[in-house]
């Protein structure tokens, strides 16, 4: 310990006494006080000079500590990039800030009272609603992807680039069950975000997320993935998304149709949606920019995008060894289908209500997501092969029934 002692301040004769907390020795001690510190002070010295002497020296000349174990701690393994500044700056250039004017019908009364007994509140007015969320530059000729919610009714759409220069955007095509869309300005030269793959993306993995929440500008949020292939229905939306990324990155309002990027710069994600309780703190997701390719190709070139279809709807019981044992089924595993639309490929193939499908080519099918992710996901006109069994009087039969898929309807609303 080292006690620090300060200088009286003026000369011996100034009068001037040290404050009592300073605790100052007073110099005018008497000779037999001084002798007794300058033995103390002689003792000290000796005692601290032999410890020297033993922790420098060994009898063989050598230094101590050499012969002695030593504890070293080890650094920790750095878990990410020291700094995502860069990742920042590198995409930062490929993100847009996306706004629109809604046009919508808002009554004082919200549209209940009259609306029920006359069909139409007559107090209702037509207003603007603004928006603001964020959209990716995906070609350099000016192709933006972002969400299809982002958009939907918009009356018009502006979108502004990181360097500030404002364009009207139009819509090239959007889809509602993927929730994407893709907007084109006419404008070139510009910096495409590098697209990931998101078939290698584990939780865990470090991801940052930026765009425009609440309308501020290339914001950058980090995070981990927290889990994947998120099943979840957004209520206010009424829409149903079958395979997320969940981050803890933080995503608000306005990032939506942003990118989700690795500690590369590639994009893995575009964020689309958020779940808030007042306990915790925000959840997010976002779309795999696997999922979004598929989409991206047909928008651009169609408008639209073409999916696989055969007509058929699943019973959401799950086959389980105790199912299985209970209806003397031969398989743990499968889809069951509840209903055959007539005249759909699977109905002209003989595909029956209660068949339950074990397997589609060479995949075992686990549960309905699957099988459904099969179909939906295989090119149009596609011959798959279903493995089912089928239930008799007997029990059950085994058969194997090649269907081709066909374009599917567009749903309500698309």
């Amino acid at each position: 310990m080292r006690i620090h002692i300060p200088r009286r301040r003026g000369g011996a004769g100034d009068g001037a006494r040290a404050p009592a907390a300073h605790l100052m020795p007073d110099t005018s001690a008497p000779r037999g006080a001084k002798l007794t510190y300058v033995i103390i002070g002689a003792v000290a010295a000796g005692f601290v000079g032999g410890l020297a002497a033993v922790r420098l020296t060994s009898p063989r000349g050598e230094w101590a500590w050499s012969r002695m174990p030593q504890v070293l701690a080890a650094a920790p393994e750095r878990a990410g990039p020291g700094s995502f500044a860069p990742i920042a700056r590198a995409v930062i250039p490929s993100v847009v800030n996306i706004d629109t004017q809604v046009r919508e019908r808002v009554s004082p009364f919200g549209g209940g009272l009259f609306g029920d007994f006359l069909g139409r509140d007559p107090f209702e007015e037509i207003v603007p609603r603004a928006g603001s969320a964020s959209g990716l530059i995906i070609r350099g000729d000016g192709y933006i992807l972002t969400n299809q919610h982002v958009i939907e009714n918009a009356q018009r759409i502006v979108a502004t680039l990181a360097d500030g220069r404002q364009f009207d955007a139009r819509v090239v095509g959007a889809d509602r069950p993927s929730d994407l869309a893709v907007l084109h300005i006419d404008e070139s030269n510009l910096k495409p975000a590098v697209l990931g793959d998101s078939s290698t993306v584990e939780p865990g993995d470090w991801v940052v997320a930026i765009g425009n929440p609440f309308g501020l500008q290339h914001t950058v949020t980090v995070g981990v993935v927290s889990a994947l292939g998120r099943p979840i229905y957004v209520q206010e939306e009424r829409r149903r998304y079958e395979d997320l990324i969940q981050t803890d990155a933080y995503i608000n309002r306005g990032n939506s149709g942003g990118p989700l990027v690795d500690e590369n710069g590639a994009v893995i994600g575009i964020n689309t949606a958020i779940y808030v309780a007042s306990e915790a703190a925000p959840i997010g997701f976002a779309t795999p920019v696997n999922s979004a390719k598929r989409v991206i190709g047909d928008l651009i070139a169609r408008g639209r995008v073409s999916r696989s279809w055969i007509g058929i709807s699943f019973a959401r019981t799950i086959v389980t060894p105790q199912l299985a044992r209970q209806h003397r089924l031969p398989t743990d595993h499968g889809a069951i289908v509840s209903e055959v639309t007539a005249g759909a490929p699977a109905a002209r193939s003989g595909l029956r209500r209660y068949d339950t499908i074990v397997q589609i080519d060479d995949t075992q099918i686990m549960d309905v997501d699957q099988a459904l992710q099969i179909i939906v996901t295989a090119p149009v006109g596609s011959r798959l092969n279903l493995r089912i069994w089928r239930p008799t009087r007997d029990g059950w039969s085994q058969h194997v029934m090649p269907i081709v898929t066909e374009e599917a309807p567009a749903p309500p609303g698309s």
